[in-house]
């Protein structure tokens, strides 16, 4: 369904919130058939929401965090549930961002080990209070983006900005527990009736042919927080 057809999940409204990041299929990327790609998600975390009243001005904290992945052509990237920020507090709104970077030169070394690494790879445990180490965190991410950019071989692939809303207006999309589905395709060519979502093996096919659709895609889940308190 189009996200912005189903209907809002008003339980959400001043929740903690899991996202996960459960396929990243790589259909097509510059160059050769393998690649390392830098994923970046940007989002906003409201810090005091537990004590604001409705007409309280909310702190937010603005947070980059991201990581590096080889993929290959064809292929969904080796990782399902990849947690990428836990117990992310909202009001009435999920805001963000996503880009990933085609990384064809390696130069940076020990930029990229720090953001192949499985520590980066566990996502960000929030906070209900403004913590030091996610500007941190952001720093580093925002430094090796910016580095690898100055690379003329690495080229950004996807940019994506995303609202989602919990409100019974005609704002798009909507908020609520679930999947949503991320296409790079141009809207004329990607006939979604020509597809299925097939349950067992986690990915969208061809209704026919079973094949997996042949566009690059993420899958994010959204779910009330599980998580435990800290980090």
């Amino acid at each position: 369904m189009y996200a912005g057809n189903i209907e809002p999940q008003e339980s959400l409204i001043n929740q903690l919130l899991d996202v996960t990041l459960n396929r990243f299929h790589v259909y097509r990327y510059p160059g050769s058939s393998q690649h390392t790609i830098q994923i970046n998600f940007s989002i906003e975390h409201l810090v005091n929401l537990a004590k604001a009243d409705p007409d309280t001005s909310l702190t937010t904290q603005q947070i980059l965090y991201g990581y590096v992945v080889n993929a290959r052509d064809e292929q969904a990237v080796p990782a399902i549930g990849v947690p990428i920020f836990r117990r992310l507090r909202i009001r009435d709104e999920l805001q963000m961002k996503i880009a990933t970077i085609h990384l064809a030169d390696r130069k940076a070394k020990q930029m990229l080990e720090v953001l192949e690494s499985d520590a980066m790879k566990k996502g960000l445990t929030l906070l209900s209070t403004t913590n030091p180490v996610f500007p941190m965190v952001s720093g580093l991410v925002d430094g090796a983006t910016r580095l690898f950019l100055s690379c003329n071989a690495n080229k950004p692939v996807h940019k994506i900005e995303i609202g989602f809303l919990i409100s019974t207006a005609t704002a798009n999309p909507k908020l609520r527990e679930g999947s949503y589905v991320l296409i790079q395709a141009d809207v004329s060519d990607c006939d979604l009736a020509n597809y299925r979502w097939n349950q067992e093996k986690g990915r969208i096919e061809d209704k026919e042919l079973e094949d997996e659709i042949p566009y690059n895609y993420m899958i994010l889940s959204i779910e009330k927080s599980k998580s435990p308190t800290g980090n």
